[in-house]
C-alpha cells in the first residue's frame, strides 16, 4: 500500500509534468502560428476580426480610372481615406480591425466626377470580411449658372 506522503509526491510529480507539457505545447503552437511575412504577428489577418475593402473604378467604356480616392466610415466615426485607385482603376485598402458589429459605408470621390453607386453600405458582423466595392464613374452633368438680378 502506498503511504499518504508518497501519494502526494506522485500527484505533485504528475501535476508538474502536465504543466511542463502544456507549456511546451503552447510554445510549439505559438512558434508555428507566426506569419511568414510578419514574424512579429502571431495571428494572421484572417484570424482577426476586421475588414478589407477592394474593387475597381471604371468609366462608362469599362476602362479603369486612376487617382480616385476611396473613403470608408463607420456609423459613429467620420470618413477616412483608405485607398487610391492605380492606373488600372483597381484599389485595395489595408486590413482594418473591427472589434464587433459595425455599419460600414464606402464611397468614391473624384473632382468633377459622379459615381454609381454613390456609396456602398452594409452591416459588418464580427469576424474577418473581404468585400468588393466597384464604382462606375461619369462626368458630372450638373452645371452651375448663377442668376443675375437687375
Amino acid at each position: 500500500m502506498i503511504s499518504l506522503k508518497n501519494r502526494r509526491r506522485i500527484i505533485l510529480g504528475c501535476t508538474t509534468l502536465l504543466i511542463l507539457l502544456m507549456i511546451a505545447g503552447f510554445v510549439y503552437a505559438i512558434s508555428h502560428a507566426l506569419d511568414a511575412d510578419k514574424p512579429d504577428r502571431i495571428l494572421s489577418k484572417m484570424d482577426s476580426p476586421g475588414l478589407v475593402v477592394y474593387g475597381t473604378v471604371r468609366n462608362m467604356s469599362g476602362e479603369g480610372v486612376e487617382n480616385v480616392s476611396i473613403y470608408r466610415s463607420y456609423s459613429a466615426y467620420p470618413g477616412v481615406l483608405i485607398a487610391t485607385t492605380d492606373a488600372n482603376g483597381d484599389y485595395e485598402a489595408e486590413f482594418a480591425e473591427i472589434a464587433g458589429e459595425e455599419m460600414v459605408t464606402v464611397w468614391a470621390n473624384g473632382q468633377g466626377l459622379t459615381f454609381e453607386p454613390e456609396q456602398s453600405y452594409w452591416r459588418h458582423y464580427y469576424g474577418y470580411e473581404r468585400i468588393r466595392c466597384d464604382f462606375v464613374v461619369s462626368l458630372s452633368t450638373e452645371i452651375f449658372i448663377p442668376m443675375i438680378n437687375k
